[in-house]
């Protein structure tokens, strides 16, 4: 099924600009999305399971959650697993555990290229990820480098 809406719940305003300035570019017209921002990760994090929860009594088939989190110094695989436990307690299926289902949900972890392509600091990317430039683009960024769900490989839609 596809997805009509995306509500995304990020970290923080800097993440809720570049998504609202990104998105009008990326989306069909056809779809809509929204931007829920949190005071921190911490916020986010303590604030999630209840959030979660009081989508799961509403939500519409056609709407998918989008979780965005920066790694910072956390161990990605840790943080993904904490984010996948919570949505599950939550009562949602994530794209994760989906294996073909329909899932409502997906955890993202923004590395920090994300944050040097953001503000321009190109040689810092490049010297993270040289061999990920082979087709430049934005989506090519998201895709391979800043947006990803299994720590630095899967795509930006990837389990």
């Amino acid at each position: 099924m596809t997805a009509g809406h995306l509500e995304f719940l990020v970290e923080e305003p800097s993440m809720e600009a570049f998504l609202r300035a990104l998105l009008p570019r990326l989306l069909p017209r056809d779809r809509s999305f929204e931007v829920h921002p949190f005071q921190g990760k911490s916020d986010l994090l303590d604030k999630l399971q209840a959030r979660l929860r009081g989508y799961a009594k509403w939500l519409p088939d056609d709407w998918r959650i989008v979780v965005v989190v920066d790694r910072d110094d956390d161990d990605c695989r840790v943080l993904k697993e904490r984010l996948e436990i919570v949505a599950a307690e939550a009562g949602f299926l994530t794209r994760s555990q989906a294996f073909g289902r329909a899932w409502r949900l997906v955890n993202r972890i923004a590395v920090e290229e994300l944050e040097a392509w953001y503000f321009g600091d190109w040689a810092a990317v490049r010297a993270e990820r040289v061999n990920d430039f082979a087709a430049p683009g934005v989506m090519n960024l998201l895709r391979r480098v800043a947006i990803v769900g299994r720590c630095f490989s899967s795509p930006l839609l990837a389990g």
